[in-house]
């Protein structure tokens, strides 16, 4: 089954770009050859061809050429970079199996509305992914439920989607109604795995995405600002500058001086229609694209088929004994 990038209908053209302006961009700012590209790409899929251990993993064009492109066009960097990644969804089942949005315990966060990618780019074309940490009810759902559904919505929002990987993102992390039970689901096996997972296994290693992207937190609690200082000392440091933490004092301002209103929902100082709108259409998409979400938990490394032997769950994240605080 085949998912086209999944967008909740666009109301303005605000930040949308054409596929002439990317293939512009490509050049310009990426310094991409396209003989070049079909060169690395053709060169990626014989290599996914004769690796045994690979033979499931995803390696359609737009998947090898997103990576290939977040790699900085490291051959051998994006090589490693595939190979890590689909190592470790095989490897994390809590967070990267079981996608069947129809159970209860996802249906519950979905219904939520914790992950919400936004309709439509901001104003400097990036793609812009809501989370409302305060949404989360600890009492009835896990950490590991809560970064299944994030990696299932995400996954569905980054298919296909060519402006991601051209003018990066934006995440806005909300703690609004989070409190300590809430920091208390976060401990540092999480942080490792979360470090590992979204650092070390996903294609941002392009100076040009890394520059453009942005991690923006609002309405944070002092309880959070342990957390946060761990994660920052796990992160390598060209990341760093991604992240800003936002007072609570103008909030709205800063973020439409950050990405414009026309992305924004009506809650957060801008024109993009409610929060409600786009937790409605989430609710009913993911439950649209259950086929395609139970698929992707196939997509995997054959560990058993690796030359030199299977790589096991420390290999990736390393010891639990070990400890990151």
């Amino acid at each position: 089954m085949v998912l086209k990038m999944v967008m909740v209908e666009v109301v303005n053209t605000v930040g949308v770009m054409g596929e002439e302006e990317m293939e512009e961009v490509g050049r310009r700012e990426f310094e991409e050859d396209q003989e070049q590209v079909e060169r690395a790409l053709a060169e990626l899929e014989a290599w996914v061809a004769a690796s045994p251990h690979l033979s499931k993993i995803k390696a359609n064009r737009f998947n090898l050429w997103s990576f290939y492109r977040g790699c900085h066009h490291d051959m051998e960097k994006t090589k490693a970079k595939l190979d890590l990644h689909f190592t470790m969804r095989g490897l994390l089942p809590e967070w990267w199996g079981g996608w069947d949005p129809r159970t209860e315990e996802l249906e519950r966060i979905i219904h939520a509305g914790v992950f919400l990618p936004l309709r439509g780019f901001d104003s400097q074309g990036r793609y812009v992914l809501l989370i409302r940490v305060g949404k989360v009810d600890p009492a009835l759902m896990t950490t590991n439920d809560c970064y299944k559904t994030m990696c299932m919505i995400f996954s569905m929002a980054q298919e296909n989607n060519r402006q991601y990987w051209t003018r990066g993102y934006v995440l806005l992390v909300d703690h609004e109604g989070a409190g300590v039970r809430h920091a208390l689901m976060t401990g540092p096996e999480v942080l490792r795995k979360h470090k590992v997972v979204f650092q070390d296994c996903y294609p941002m290693e392009s100076e040009v995405l890394i520059d453009k992207s942005k991690q923006l937190i609002i309405n944070m609690p002092t309880v959070f600002q342990a957390i946060l200082n761990t994660f920052l000392a796990l992160l390598d440091r060209k990341f760093l500058d991604m992240i800003k933490v936002i007072p609570s004092s103008g909030t709205k301002d800063a973020l439409k001086e950050c990405m414009g209103e026309a992305v924004l929902p009506s809650e957060y100082g801008g024109t993009n229609g409610t929060v409600e709108d786009h937790r409605i259409f989430w609710k009913e998409e993911v439950r649209k694209q259950r086929e395609w979400l139970m698929e992707q938990q196939n997509f995997r490394t054959a560990e058993h088929l690796r030359p030199g032997g299977p790589k096991k769950s420390e290999d990736v994240f390393g010891s639990p004994s070990c400890s990151i605080m």
